[in-house]
């Protein structure tokens, strides 16, 4: 059976599920869980990215993880609502945190859009603003 999206209906459900599992996993600061839901050659693109210049594969995640913790070591990402795009979701994300040096709060709204193959996620991006935010599969570089 199909969905809406054109997708065999129970995969991109999955792949919601895998988002969710992937946020708590961050939240739990458990890696391991967070990194088996991740392609080995995952592309990920997150705020600090465009400092770093994005992140490949376990390793990369490994670098990010230490960084993101290092400076604001009680970061959180809470999910407000994730859309079901087949292969991709779009997650509208509510950023927490205080500079390890500063003690500077963070308290920002994000888009995070994550592409997944084979049950793994390949890709992940976040946006800082809505508008920069794709709102189709086809804006969000999926063909």
């Amino acid at each position: 059976p199909r969905g809406g999206t054109g997708e065999v209906m129970g995969i991109s459900k999955q792949n919601v599920e895998l988002t969710r599992r992937a946020f708590q996993a961050f939240d739990d600061r458990d890696l391991d869980a967070l990194l088996a839901i991740l392609d080995a050659g995952v592309e990920a693109l997150p705020i600090l990215a465009g400092m770093e210049g994005g992140y490949h594969g376990h390793d990369g995640v490994r670098r990010w993880w230490a960084t993101l913790l290092g400076t604001f070591p009680d970061f959180h990402a809470e999910i407000l609502e994730v859309h079901d795009l087949g292969d991709v979701t779009i997650a509208t994300l509510r950023l927490r945190g205080h500079g390890a040096e500063s003690d500077t709060p963070l308290d920002a709204t994000a888009w995070q859009v994550t592409q997944f193959r084979h049950g793994r996620c390949i890709r992940w991006r976040v946006y800082m603003s809505k508008a920069e935010a794709p709102r189709s599969r086809g804006a969000a570089g999926v063909a």
